[in-house]
């Protein structure tokens, strides 16, 4: 919990004030993505709490992962593919 803390207090794209755009949400299904920016800082967020693997479609750059859990997220011709049980925070 303290490391999520930090985290967020080091980017201002996770502070309170950060706009969020959902790119990828669809009812009972996972993974769940979507993006937080403020003061020019992007920063993906991926989630899957599902035991299955998931993607979705996403054709912009992981440029640098600042924090994961579980399995490694990666992009592959324009898809993100996420373990289960995983998280994934990238700038972008």
């Amino acid at each position: 919990v303290k490391k999520l803390i930090s985290l967020r207090k080091s980017h201002p794209a996770l502070e309170s004030k950060g706009k969020i755009d959902f790119i990828y949400a669809e009812k009972n299904a996972y993974p769940l993505a979507y993006t937080r920016e403020a003061d020019g800082e992007k920063i993906l967020i991926v989630l899957n709490t599902s035991a299955k693997p998931a993607d979705f479609e996403y054709g912009a750059k992981l440029r640098r992962e600042i924090y994961s859990f579980g399995g490694k997220i990666t992009a592959e011709k324009g898809k993100i593919l996420v373990p289960p049980q995983s998280v994934g925070f990238f700038e972008i």
